[in-house]
């Protein structure tokens, strides 16, 4: 028979985790831009466009968890829970069903969002399809990935906007409901 050992990891390995993942994130990001920044290359361009949509993907599917967390704890009456979706649970999604369930939510700070990642899912879709193919040259492709980063650029700044009024409202909400207990 296998024994079967519950591993629980202390607050302090939760923690370490959490900071060493952002830290990876932002050393992309910043390696990321440095790539945009380099010219010469045509091929900067298309790798710094289909990057920063793998970014925009990963740092979607932590948006959909903050905002189920803030559905979960705010909005819901107290006999009635759903499911919190963590980042885990989109990994087989791509990154068109994940802006299709960032449309489920109806929310006037996610409209501008919503906007752009229509255009970049279909930029990155016909960008990758023509990537291989034999319809567009490298230059083609260059030009397409310049528009790609510019669409990706407004995504990013919202998705930070996004997470930090988040974060805000997250805090002062806790804050409150610790006075009232």
């Amino acid at each position: 028979m296998k024994k079967i050992i519950n591993k629980e990891l202390s607050n302090y390995d939760v923690e370490k985790r959490f900071i060493d993942w952002i830290v990876k994130i932002q050393i992309l990001k910043m390696q990321i831009e440095k790539l945009d920044k380099t010219s010469g290359f045509l091929i900067s361009s298309i790798a710094s466009f289909l990057l920063k949509s793998q970014i925009i993907e990963f740092e979607l599917k932590q948006l959909l968890t903050a905002l189920d967390l803030h559905f979960n704890n705010i909005s819901r009456p107290h006999f009635l829970k759903r499911k919190i979706r963590t980042p885990k649970d989109f990994d087989r999604f791509t990154l068109g069903k994940i802006v299709g369930e960032i449309n489920l939510f109806d929310w006037d700070k996610l409209d501008e969002m919503k906007d752009n990642l229509g255009f970049l899912v279909k930029k990155r879709n016909d960008f990758v399809h023509n990537l291989f193919g034999n319809d567009k040259n490298i230059k083609e492709l260059e030009k397409e990935a310049k528009i790609g980063i510019i669409i990706a650029n407004n995504v990013i700044r919202k998705i930070e906007e996004l997470e930090s009024f988040l974060k805000e409202e997250m805090s002062a909400n806790f804050r409150i409901q610790v006075r009232n207990n």
